[in-house]
């Protein structure tokens, strides 16, 4: 075998990294195991079960979840069409929210897309309708509820996924603050009216989002 061949260079290669590195002292090696073993032993527990199903069971759970909240939205007598669009576009945040970690990253296009496309149909779903009340009293009314509903999507999407990648928390943001716009839809006892939507309906995308990224640039997992 030639002494240059792929099989022999890169193991020379290694050997001479391995050389040039200080060796390992017996306190960081004792670390690293008290670590491991403290890793493997949080990793139990109803929610260590759940987060090893599929990934396909766990995202059916979430969007189980997300269909209870749309059904929740056209019981309400409100605007069904308003419901099942933002229903859907939730759908596609949630599902790429939980991303499989072996899977290649999502492509740039689709992480700068889920967080502007939920932010454009919440504030350009309310910038058609007629003026009306401006009130933050009556907008609270919309405002609390459907951040409930947001944070029990978070709350879902918490319990199942398994690691955060570089962008699933702002997926996550963009598809639970469609699901509270989806609620509310069918559920706002007002008729349409830009300024309440605007303050009620879609300020909760914009706050989740928002959170998002703080906790992106935070964690520094920001795209």
């Amino acid at each position: 075998m030639n002494s240059d061949s792929p099989d022999t260079i890169e193991p020379r290669i290694f050997a001479d990294v391995r050389r040039n590195e200080p060796p390992l002292s017996a306190e960081l090696m004792e670390s690293m195991r008290a670590r491991t073993l403290a890793d493997i032993d949080a990793d139990r527990g109803v929610l260590a079960n759940i987060r090893a199903w599929p990934t396909a069971r766990r995202r059916a759970l979430l969007l189980g979840v997300l269909a209870a909240v749309a059904i929740a939205g056209l019981t309400g007598g409100g605007t069904p069409s308003l419901v099942i669009a933002f229903t859907a576009i939730s759908a596609v945040s949630l599902f790429a929210s939980l991303r499989p970690i072996h899977r290649p990253e999502a492509p740039l296009w689709m992480r700068i897309a889920l967080p502007t496309s939920a932010f454009a149909v919440a504030a350009g779903s309310a910038l058609v309708m007629p003026s009306g009340d401006a009130s933050v009293g009556v907008a609270l009314h919309c405002f609390l509820p459907g951040l409930g509903v947001a944070l029990a999507i978070v709350g879902a999407t918490w319990i199942i996924r398994r690691d955060v990648l570089r962008f699933a928390h702002i997926a996550g943001a963009a598809g639970a603050g469609l699901a509270a716009n989806a609620f509310l839809s069918g559920r706002c006892p007002l008729a349409p009216q830009l300024e309440h939507q605007l303050l009620g309906h879609a300020s909760i995308v914009v706050l989740l989002l928002a959170s998002a990224w703080a906790f992106g640039l935070v964690s520094r997992r920001i795209l």
